[in-house]
């Protein structure tokens, strides 16, 4: 220190120095105490405070500012001291260093001394705003400086440290911002947090830094005010992606089951828009790591699970967010999935959006497994149509999506397989891996696991022939295949030689399905003459020859059963309709055999005769003398009364192969069997012969199938005749069947049963009928009654195909939904013509009355189809709406042109005579807003609800007023119940069984508690999606509604009221618990008498609840019995959260104890022995003094104590 020129303030500087034993040090030792450090500080103190001048902190600072003014005597006072000690017994300087012990540096040491803390932190503000004033700042020596700082004992000057600090920041370069902001909390006093924590939100908007800022925020003190502050400010800067996982950090750490659901909605928009865009594989993976690892907690998992269960607009994200929690929670998750999916919250819509999007490998993987499982659980546990599109779709995304490797389609399959194996959905499971056979053909070693299938031997005849095409298609596309292949071949004629009827059709079905594929050919056939003839196997060659044998082997073992031969032309004619590339000489030998087989086994000339004592005689016949060289008939009779070798129940399947193999050799032209449409049937003359109707029946749906589309006038006009016939004897069979003797005679359900299947299912063609107009003044015009017929068979094929129902091996089975669907759009225009002819007369005619139905029926059936709900079906449903509405609508939105047709629909209230009607009607309203949701839409569905429910019916259907009324109640705030209920509850004393309700004469005694149980359903729906703490005047009307609703239950004493009554009466109070107490708790002091009088009126409500638990002990009513505990337990909680909350505001007085007495709905005391007793005590409803509640075990029909305000 000799170098330092001798100046009074740097005296006066060491001199303090010095005498409090610290020993500037020269050259590189650092400096030295020569006491403890907590008595120099003590020493340094005193020597400051003692001195005569005013001015001795000024002064002491000035010399050590000249201290300082050298650079490496400024390092050596930022660089740490040391204490050494003195020998025992030593006095002189080198008795020093024995040991040493390190120190605090000079600044430390000054910086704990009161009187100069603040300009030594001055000094130290100072170097570090000189330090970072250039982008190439020494970074040691910042953090030498910045060491200087944390952790004082007591800081003097605190507003002015942070707000230095703080500004040092915002104009600090990169580097030293992090450094700083590294030490901010261990410098700055909690006292300050508050000022620190509002700066460094605004900096939040600096991306650069935001990260190491939310670690500074993480390290403070803060206060839940304080969090949330900057929640509020973070949430709205989610969007970075790769700051979201340090973002994500923050909002969930010390989040609480309260404060999560106002963070989580603003999280999942925040994913479902990173997810959307195009970033980096390693950010995303970050981010579903850190989103995977805050899934594990359990309040972060139920409050993602609770925010998805009550929300109804979802997004893709949703999805994605329940795989993360499904390990912890896998049957809620699949439950919930499920029931979204049958609500139509979960469409395949938001799964081919998922699927969409980048997903990262890694991220792929993990969750791979889980969308098996739950795709899996959705097949194993629902038939539902829209359950099974859901799975479908996200199998077939998994299969193909590029993300996708070999490994984890073998994974799908397997998934697949045993998925066939252990459910009763087979058919839906083998549909999807039919779907997935054109990708499994890019991979060959697919086939062996597909082979499995032949394991499994539950498979009904519908299954068997999808497992055989499956199979087949793969074994037959590749020659190293074959040996595969020739396994299968083998398998069809070992079951052909069974002697098992079941064995010989499933191997009749899988024989087709093989002929098929053998005789399929890829290559050009144009050399080949379509009317060539080919009358012997040996004329053919290659897989065309092979499949000709094999037909051959089956019609050897078919020849004696007749039920086999009908499945075994079914069978033939299902894969000429279905098959495109099948070899031309193998069509033209099926040709010659088919139609010299047809001829000789059905075609007669013989026309009156007779059999036995029946009189036969040729009927229905429209062929004229001109039109056939030899008159010729369909011998039905005979066939029918004796049964010979070739058998009448063959007749129609061998037709439609007959026509079906002229129409494809033909192309399309029926010229050459046209005579077959006019031929008379030789029947009974008397015509009561069952069998013989059926079988002619029969014969006239395929007739009129096959001739459907020919193009010719006068064929036409003999198809709309052979429908008048088709008619005719379908009466008589009806009539038929009534005269069966009563002991024989079937219900009018198993009557259905029979005629669906003993008909023969007609094509859908027949719906191109529609075509014709009602007028008689065209040469070919319908009839309302042909116009029902044909409307009814459309109804009864919409609604196997779009429903999912079980075909067997029905033709329909090959038609795809979506192409009756698509063909709807040129039928819809006449079937609106139609209706627009009929609407006049619906009120007056039962003809024109029954088309109204159909035609509403079939928008139903249409519009709900599950399809229909992909979004690249959107503009199919937009060419639907346009072909059944009127006028011009080239440029409408989807949501204006439903809109439009909803309001038409609406129009039609006035033509609905009959309650199934109404349903429809409603049922394609709730269908179209489903597909696009429009606020307006959801309206008017609800005015026309209300407007049907107004009306009186023939009859009351439980069923279908429950639909009417939960469409009437779906956009009900808690205001407009409270309404309702209020009107209700006034005329519900006057509802008798002659007498409906006055308000909706749709509501009759028989049907009230369906229309309660809604209003009820209603109320709870609303209580969990409108109660917020805005709105504490809801939860006044929510308690006024259910006084309401309890007053109706007791004017209505049915058990189904008194059950929904006790049961969402407690879910309410639950929801009264976990939302409405907390938010009347925060409101209590500014609306302290609204919040009592909610507390009196639940209290008011909960009284009855404990009555009607007392009345269902008295009445050993099971139902109610078993939701009694549930609301005991709530009810006792009630009561305490409602006692704490009084007490908390100063209003105990408003509260009391007392017991409840058992009484029932109309309070009347149930006396038991306990009660009996207590009555000689005391009467009154409430007895004072007790404090105790209802143990567990205590019997519901004793005294419970509860809580009573006054």
């Amino acid at each position: 220190m000799t170098q330092i020129n001798k100046n009074p303030l740097t005296e006066y500087f060491k001199q303090i120095v010095r005498d409090s034993g610290i020993k500037l040090a020269s050259g590189d030792e650092p400096n030295i105490l020569t006491q403890e450090q907590a008595l120099v500080v003590r020493d340094v103190e005193r020597a400051i405070q003692e001195g005569v001048s005013g001015d001795n902190v000024e002064r002491f600072i000035k010399g050590f500012n000249i201290l300082i003014r050298k650079e490496k005597y400024l390092k050596k006072a930022l660089l740490p001291s040391v204490f050494r000690m003195r020998r025992s017994g030593g006095e002189s300087c080198e008795d020093f260093g024995a040991m040493e012990v390190p120190q605090d540096s000079l600044f430390r040491i000054f910086l704990k001394v009161r009187s100069l803390q603040p300009p030594i932190v001055e000094i130290v503000l100072n170097e570090l705003t000189t330090t970072t004033a250039v982008d190439t700042f020494d970074p040691g020596h910042l953090r030498l400086l910045l060491k200087q700082l944390p952790y004082l004992p007591y800081i003097k000057t605190p507003e002015t440290l942070t707000t230095k600090l703080l500004d040092i920041i915002d104009i600090a370069p990169y580097g030293a911002q992090l450094e700083l902001l590294h030490s901010i909390p261990d410098i700055i006093p909690d006292s300050e947090h508050h000022t620190v924590v509002k700066e460094l939100a605004k900096m939040l908007d600096n991306t650069n830094i935001s990260g190491p800022i939310i670690d500074c925020l993480n390290a403070l003190n803060l206060t839940p005010d304080m969090r949330t502050h900057v929640q509020d400010h973070i949430l709205s800067k989610m969007l970075a992606t790769k700051l979201f996982p340090v973002y994500l950090d923050f909002l969930l750490t010390d989040c609480t089951s309260k404060t999560l659901p106002g963070i989580l909605p603003k999280l999942r928009d925040a994913l479902n828009d990173i997810m959307s865009r195009d970033e980096d594989a390693e950010s995303k993976i970050s981010i579903f790591t850190k989103l995977q690892k805050w899934a594990n907690l359990k309040p972060v998992s139920e409050a993602w699970l609770s925010l998805i269960a009550n929300t109804k607009d979802h997004k893709y994200i949703d999805l994605l967010l329940l795989s993360m929690l499904h390990a912890r929670k896998k049957r809620t998750i699949e439950s919930t999935i499920r029931k979204k999916i049958k609500d139509g919250q979960f469409k395949s819509l938001q799964v081919e959006q998922l699927f969409a999007r980048d997903f990262p490998q890694q991220v792929f993987r993990d969750y791979f497994g889980t969308f098996c499982e739950v795709g899996s659980s959705l097949l194993r546990t629902s038939t539902a149509p829209t359950i099974v599109e859901f799975a479908s779709t996200l199998f077939k995304l998994l299969f193909t999506h590029k993300r996708t490797v070999r490994i984890y389609r073998q994974e799908v399959l397997e998934n697949l397989i045993v998925l066939v194996g252990c459910t009763d959905n087979k058919t839906a499971v083998l549909n999807i891996v039919n779907d997935l056979v054109p990708q499994i053909l890019q991979a060959p070693n697919h086939a062996t696991i597909l082979m499995r299938l032949l394991e499994i031997d539950s498979f009904e005849l519908k299954d068997i022939k999808l497992v055989f095409e499956i199979l087949c298609k793969v074994t037959c596309s590749d020659d190293s295949l074959i040996g595969l292949r020739e396994e299968i071949h083998m398998l069809v004629r070992k079951q052909l030689s069974n002697f098992k009827q079941t064995a010989k059709e499933r191997g009749i079905i899988s024989a087709v399905v093989l002929a098929k594929n053998i005789a399929s050919v890829s290559g050009d056939q144009s050399d080949v003459l379509s009317e060539e003839s080919i009358a012997s196997i040996g004329q053919l060659t290659g897989g065309a020859k092979d499949a000709a044998n094999l037909l051959t082997v089956v019609q050897s073992s078919t020849v004696n059963t007749p039920d086999l031969v009908s499945l075994y032309y079914d069978q033939l004619a299902a894969m000429i309709s279905n098959s495109d590339g099948l070899d031309k000489r193998f069509l033209a030998w099926l040709h010659e055999r088919i139609t010299t087989d047809f001829q000789n086994f059905y075609i007669t000339e013989t026309s009156d005769t007779t059999i036995g004592d029946l009189e036969v005689t040729k009927q229905y016949d429209l062929n004229g003398d001109e039109e056939m060289d030899a008159p010729i008939s369909i011998n039905i009779a005979e066939l029918t009364l004796r049964p010979g070798k070739h058998s009448i129940v063959a007749l129609a399947p061998h037709f439609r192969l007959l026509r079906l193999v002229h129409f494809r050799q033909q192309n399309g032209d029926l010229d050459t069997i046209d005579a077959l449409l006019g031929c008379g049937v030789i029947l009974p003359k008397q015509l009561q012969t069952t069998d013989c109707l059926l079988h002619c029946i029969n014969w006239f749906r395929e007739i009129i199938s096959g001739f459907v589309l020919q193009k010719r006038e006068k064929l036409r006009r003999k198809v709309l005749q052979r429908i008048d016939h088709l008619i005719e004897l379908e009466q008589l069979f009806s009539e038929s069947l009534d005269s069966i003797p009563k002991k024989l005679k079937k219900t009018n359900r198993e009557r259905e049963t029979v005629l669906d299947t003993t008909f023969r299912e007609m094509d859908t063609d027949l719906v191109t009928l529609l075509k014709y107009p009602l007028e008689a003044t065209h040469q070919v015009s319908l009839s309302v009654k042909q116009l029902n017929f044909i409307l009814g068979d459309y109804v009864r094929k919409l609604s196997l195909v779009t429903k999912g129902g079980d075909l067997g091996l029905s033709h329909l089975g090959a038609v795809s939904p979506l192409h009756v669907i698509t063909d709807s759009v040129k039928t819809l225009p006449h079937i609106k013509r139609h209706l627009t002819a009929v609407l006049p007369e619906c009120h007056t005619n039962d003809e024109a009355k029954a088309t109204f139905g159909l035609v509403v029926e079939c928008l139903c059936l249409i519009f709900n189809w599950p399809g229909l709900q992909h979004a690249k079906r959107l503009v199919l449903v937009k060419d639907i709406i346009k072909a059944f509405r009127s006028g011009d609508s080239e440029l409408h939105s989807a949501n204006h042109l439903v809109t439009e047709l909803v309001e038409q629909l609406a129009d039609l209230t006035q033509f609905c005579t009959c309650l199934t009607h109404a349903v429809h009607l409603i049922q394609t309203m709730e269908a179209l807003h489903s597909i696009t949701p429009v606020g307006i839409v959801r309206t008017k569905i609800a005015k026309t609800a209300r407007e049907l429910l107004e009306k009186q019916w023939d009859n009351y259907s439980s069923s279908n007023i429950d639909v009417l009324v939960r469409s009437y109640l779906s956009s009900a705030s808690v205001k407009t119940l409270c309404g309702i209920v209020g009107t209700v509850q006034e005329q519900a004393p006057g509802l008798t069984k002659s007498e409906p309700l006055e308000m909706l004469k749709s509501v009759t005694k028989t049907n009230f508690f369906v229309f309660y149980r809604n209003l009820w359903a209603c109320l709870h729906d609303r209580v969990k999606s409108e109660t917020n703490a805005q709105h504490v005047a809801t939860w006044r009307t929510i308690a006024l509604t259910m006084q309401g609703l309890m007053a109706v239950a007791k004017a209505q004493k049915t058990k189904p009221n008194l059950v929904y009554c006790l049961k969402k009466s407690t879910a309410i109070l639950k929801l009264f618990l976990t939302h409405g107490i907390p938010i009347l708790e925060i409101e209590f002091k500014a609306k302290s008498e609204l919040v009592i009088e909610i507390f009196k009126t639940m209290h008011s409500n909960a009284r009855f609840l404990h009555h009607l638990c007392c009345y269902s002990k008295a009445t050993k009513d099971v139902g109610l019995i078993s939701h009694v505990p549930q609301f005991r337990l709530t009810f006792e909680t009630l009561v305490y959260r409602v006692k704490a909350a009084l007490a908390a505001n100063g209003c105990s007085a408003a509260f009391w104890m007392g017991n409840l007495r058992n009484r029932d709905l109309d309070g009347e005391d149930i006396l038991s022995e306990s009660s009996d007793n207590s009555s000689h005590e005391g009467g009154g409803e409430e007895e004072g003094g007790s404090e105790g509640l209802p143990s567990d075990d205590e019997s519901v029909g004793d005294k419970s104590s509860s809580e009573v305000f006054e």
